[in-house]
């Protein structure tokens, strides 16, 4: 399948599904947590650096083709921050990075390297009549996102347990 989107020209394969049952798979689910943490972490990172390399290709067309863009990925770092910030065990002065910093700071550092209205003046464009048609007909692909996640947390007020004896859940996912 070709096709072509904000100027950029796709080639897509078509994949014939086959019967995997009977066939020897890798148990992920299996993997000690924090080694899956780790192949995790790493393809974030790559995920990053690649969204770095690549600035050329706008948010707004990473959202109408994969209904996430990068501000998306800012937004899973603030609240995973605040989650981790909340109940995992760490120094205060760490705490408190993690509970009050800002959205802008998170997506930043951890997602632009820079701060996000110096790269949107280096690479934001307007987009087209066709880009932004194209973007409001994909609105229901696009992330949710728990904003009341986003807001700081005052540091005071993440009630004192036992971090050994919860499950600490970052994401929606226990780990």
């Amino acid at each position: 399948i070709e096709a072509d989107f904000c100027g950029y020209h796709s080639k897509i394969q078509a994949v014939k599904l086959i019967n995997t049952s009977n066939l020897t798979v890798m148990d992920y689910e299996g993997i000690p947590s924090s080694i899956r943490d780790q192949i995790e972490a790493s393809a974030f990172r790559n995920l990053v650096k690649h969204l770095r390399d690549r600035p050329e290709v706008s948010n707004m067309a990473l959202m109408t083709l994969s209904g996430f863009c990068r501000n998306c990925l800012g937004k899973w770092v603030t609240i995973a921050a605040r989650d981790v910030g909340r109940f995992g065990a760490m120094d205060e002065a760490t705490r408190a990075k993690l509970l009050k910093g800002s959205y802008e700071e998170f997506v930043g550092q951890a997602v632009y390297g820079m701060e996000y209205s110096e790269w949107k003046k280096k690479h934001h464009t307007k987009p087209s009549d066709v880009e932004m048609e194209a973007y409001n007909a994909s609105k229901g692909l696009h992330a949710i996102h728990e904003k009341d996640k986003l807001k700081e947390v005052d540091p005071s007020e993440v009630c004192c347990v036992d971090v050994d004896a919860c499950e600490v859940k970052v994401g929606g996912l226990a780990s």
